[in-house]
């Protein structure tokens, strides 16, 4: 099997189409990135995760030319692209499928087709506990506000909903939430047309909202079996142990077993590319500043940074930073605005750092004088 057998078809959309109607296909779809043509040229590709991260009060006439900055320029990959190099892609951008090209054709390539050029040798012999990590969760009380907020703010794609004994009741995504941007007249929710979606009073276990299917296995389940079964069914997959939610596997997770190690600390940056050499060389070495300090007593597994441009009407770029440490101690989630990209990094950065020292104390992580990075 090769790059050219598991692309799938992409979802294709003009800049002057309305938020609704992209944001309905998507869902219908089931499709976490689309491509952008003006004509039959091709502009780049935007995720819902991006669409579900904007406040659109009126769907109908707001068009994806209006969020200029959601529209990626991500280069089509070609039928003689590498695996690995489409694989690290991926996994360094955050995305869960990318665009390719043959010929005059576009489609997508996905995370999980890709899982169907991964040796099998990669994952032989291993199972659920060694590569299943512990999700965000909410609980069954909890509203679609309170999912949208988080998935905003801390950068997710989903979240397990859980009841009061821990227990894995369903899921939410961000193909979802999309269903709280589509047009009143495309029913949405089950309300009126024409009624107001009050994010707040709409649970997110309404079955409008959550998944209910998704695949259930135990710690011990190898890994072989799980990958058949998620490629598949095309689900996620909880790790319980006695009915208790004790992780999440995505195809993510199998596809890092697949990348050579690195020594050192994984940095992924998203959502940078429109930004000059310059101002990428601070953002590197800030961040490399920031792991050095705090990975001396504890060690960090990944920083997760998403950048995001909001340009006004006169012109003027606002930048929302999107931050997410993972380490051995858990995880940690940030986020800043300012009008600068490198102030929005410090702010982050230091927000990041505070919520660090609450968790193992501010001398075990900087020492006897500690101070903040500037």
């Amino acid at each position: 099997m090769n790059i050219a057998e598991i692309t799938e078809k992409a979802l294709r959309f003009s800049p002057d189409e309305p938020v609704s109607k992209v944001s309905s296909a998507m869902y219908r779809e089931r499709k976490t990135e689309a491509l952008v043509f003006d004509g039959g040229n091709y502009l780049g590709m935007f995720t819902a995760r991006d669409l579900v991260k904007r406040r659109i009060n009126d769907p109908d006439k707001i068009k994806l030319a209006n969020l200029k900055s959601i529209v990626k320029k991500v280069k089509p990959f070609s039928p003689d692209s590498d695996p690995l190099e489409i694989i690290q892609y991926i996994l360094t951008n955050g995305y869960s499928s990318v665009p390719f090209k043959k010929g005059d054709e576009y489609g997508i390539i996905t995370k999980l087709g890709l899982l169907k050029l991964v040796p099998k040798s990669t994952y032989s012999g291993k199972t659920a506990s060694d590569v299943a990590k512990y999700p965000q969760c909410i609980s069954l009380g909890d509203s679609i506000a309170v999912a949208k907020s988080m998935l905003r703010q801390m950068g997710l794609f989903r979240l397990v909903i859980t009841d009061e004994k821990s227990r894995a009741d369903g899921i939410v995504d961000a193909l979802d939430l999309l269903n709280t941007i589509i047009s009143r007249e495309r029913a949405s929710l089950g309300e009126l047309s024409g009624d107001t979606i009050k994010l707040d009073e709409v649970l997110a276990s309404s079955p409008r909202i959550k998944q209910s299917d998704f695949i259930k296995v135990a710690p011990d389940t190898g890994l072989d079996d799980i990958v058949k079964r998620m490629v598949k069914t095309k689900e996620p997959v909880a790790i319980v142990q006695t009915d208790k939610l004790e992780g999440m596997i995505t195809p993510s997770d199998i596809l890092s077993l697949y990348i050579p190690p690195q020594e050192g600390v994984l940095v992924n940056i998203t959502g940078q590319q429109e930004e000059d050499p310059f101002i990428k060389t601070v953002i590197d070495e800030e961040l490399t500043h920031f792991a050095s300090k705090v990975g001396k007593t504890l060690p960090i597994q990944e920083i997760r940074i998403d950048i995001d441009r909001k340009e006004s009407e006169g012109g003027k770029v606002k930048y929302g930073i999107n931050a997410k440490l993972i380490t051995e101690k858990g995880m940690f989630f940030a986020d800043d605005f300012a009008w600068d990209v490198t102030k929005a990094l410090r702010g982050v950065i230091h927000k990041l750092e505070r919520e660090v020292e609450k968790k193992i104390g501010k001398e075990r992580v900087y020492g006897r004088s500690p101070g903040s990075i500037t």
